[in-house]
């Protein structure tokens, strides 16, 4: 299935467009849902308000999809001679819409405004749609893998946050209005209203709360990251295992168990997608070349690989929705194999064992949890893209980032409506201004001694002493960043380093041949003095041999 774009107009003829395997599936879906049309008791009807005020029984984006898309009246074209193959081609219209259409087009978000819509009527509000999309999208996300691979993803500690809700609330928070004080923060509060109370309620002027049509466009096509969750949820909704609870019957799943299909509307081909439905057993390779593919496209949830008591680490500052978010921007090599490195909770408050977990191993993704007093505390954190290396100068590519995977919105630190503070998910990139992409030393009397990310020295967008009990982060050029902690400076409270790409290279660990390899420090100080370092015009031509030989 490509991606096809067609008026409204159009839809009805757009079967020819599927795969014989995903027209069987939609088949399906389609027949056993006339099945229970047949006997209303037997499912949740959303049309003509009739859930008003109860869109708790919505429990799930297959249930509305199916309620709306499947159970919709009849045109009069469905009426008569032939009636029966015109209505499912228009089902097959309308599923196209919302997994065929490019992800910009007027198809895509008229399909999806009309779903949220029936949900609007029906009493809902764009935060239960939101959670029933990251709910489906999370599902199919993890269904190509095995549960065990990412197990130690699915346990959550007592102080953890439920990051499933905390990208809810920065999906709704994705609004125009970026700004959090002054009349701007005034429009956010009004938007975060509109997006959180449900449409039947009424307002203290007494009007009803809705959103419009032209304001849920806007939201829509500014949010990306809503886009390519309604590309995977979308996929499992249509496509992928389906749940019995709600239609009876569980769709055709791999022999393994596992949900290999993944629709073309995700970025996936055909090969990308696994073993379909008749096509037998495939073999062990096989089936890792696929989630291979599906791993470096973000549309699989990455292997987390045994490492040291890797199976007393139940526990961890990620959970899957953070993954999801963090996976979403690395690079697509760094998306495959993933090992926790080092833990403060496992393996002991120490520079030391942190330094030599994370050094020339390779990439490297940094949790921080901090520790507050009073409020609540940010989780923040680092990709290092390239191997951490000691060293005096900066060092690091443009790959690499600052996040922060929760903070409370400043505007919404009160309550919102409905009685739920607001948080928000950030993610820094190179803003290309400078190259101060990352720092790590340690053992010097001059220089600063830790792991320093983005600004300047003294002033890192993220800085990690080598006490390892305090950091500080400030607001920087390198990345465009925020401060990501509460306050600039900061005690650790939890620290996780994951390995997310073994390095390459390897190290000789020979020695040094000059004296300027031997005292890098004071090469590093007389280069910032801009004095001229006249020993580097007569090198130990030993030394030199050795690093010609090496090049």
């Amino acid at each position: 299935m490509g991606n096809f774009s067609a008026k409204p107009a159009d839809y009805g003829e757009h079967a020819r467009y599927f795969t014989d395997d995903e027209k069987a599936q939609l088949d399906r879906l389609y027949d056993e849902c006339c099945e229970k049309q047949k006997r209303p008791s037997t499912f949740v009807g959303l049309r003509s308000g009739s859930l008003q005020g109860s869109q708790q029984q919505v429990s799930s984006l297959r249930e509305l999809v199916v309620n709306h898309y499947l159970l919709c009246p009849q045109e009069p074209s469905d009426r008569g001679p032939g009636s029966v193959a015109a209505h499912r081609d228009r089902f097959y219209g309308q599923v196209f819409g919302l997994v065929g259409a490019k992800l910009g087009s007027p198809e895509r978000w008229r399909g999806v405004y009309e779903l949220f819509a029936c949900l609007q009527n029906a009493g809902g509000s764009l935060r239960r749609f939101v959670e029933l999309v990251v709910d489906a999208a999370m599902s199919a996300w993890t269904a190509p893998a095995p549960r065990a691979s990412y197990i130690s993803l699915v346990a959550r500690e007592k102080d953890q946050p439920n990051y499933a809700a905390v990208l809810v609330d920065h999906l709704i928070l994705s609004c125009p209005a970026e700004s959090e004080g002054g009349e701007q923060g005034d429009l956010v509060r009004e938007w975060i209203g509109k997006a959180t109370v449900i449409a039947t309620a009424t307002s203290a002027m007494g009007a009803t709360v809705s959103l419009s049509v032209d304001e849920f466009k806007s939201w829509y096509e500014e949010n990306s990251m809503l886009q390519e969750l309604l590309s995977l949820a979308f996929s499992w909704v249509f496509f992928g295992p389906a749940d019995p609870s709600h239609l009876g019957s569980a769709e055709p799943r791999a022999q393994d168990g596992t949900a290999e299909k993944l629709v073309c509307g995700t970025g996936a081909s055909a090969t990308d997608r696994g073993p379909a439905v008749g096509d037998g057993v495939h073999t062990a390779r096989d089936n890792q070349a696929n989630l291979k593919k599906l791993r470096s496209k973000n549309l699989c949830v990455p292997q987390i690989v045994s490492t040291t008591s890797l199976a007393a680490r139940r526990v961890s500052l990620l959970d899957i929705t953070s993954a999801w978010v963090l996976s979403r921007t690395l690079p697509p090599e760094s998306r495959q194999l993933w090992a926790c490195l080092y833990s403060t909770n496992y393996d002991g408050v120490s520079w030391n064992a942190f330094q030599s977990a994370i050094e020339r191993q390779g990439a490297v993704l940094l949790l921080v949890r901090e520790k507050v007093t009073k409020g609540r505390p940010r989780v923040f954190g680092t990709y290092l893209d390239s191997d951490v290396i000691k060293s005096p100068n900066w060092s690091g590519t443009s790959n690499n980032f600052l996040f922060i995977l929760q903070r409370y919105l400043s505007c919404c630190e009160d309550k919102s409506r409905d009685g739920t503070s607001l948080r928000q998910m950030d993610v820094f990139r190179s803003s290309g201004i400078n190259q101060h992409y990352q720092y790590f030393n340690y053992g010097t009397r001059t220089l600063p001694n830790g792991l320093g990310v983005g600004g300047q020295m003294e002033y890192f967008g993220l800085w990690i002493d080598t006490n390892f009990h305090t950091g500080h982060s400030y607001p920087g050029a390198t990345f465009a960043s925020k401060q990501l902690s509460s306050s600039r400076e900061f005690e650790i409270d939890v620290l996780e380093a994951w390995l997310v790409r073994s390095t390459d290279k390897e190290y000789d660990e020979g020695p040094a041949r000059s004296i300027l390899d031997t005292n890098p420090e004071a090469m590093a100080f007389l280069e910032m003095a801009n004095r001229q370092i006249y020993s580097n015009l007569v090198r130990d031509p030993a030394g030199d041999s050795h690093n010609d030989a090496n090049d």
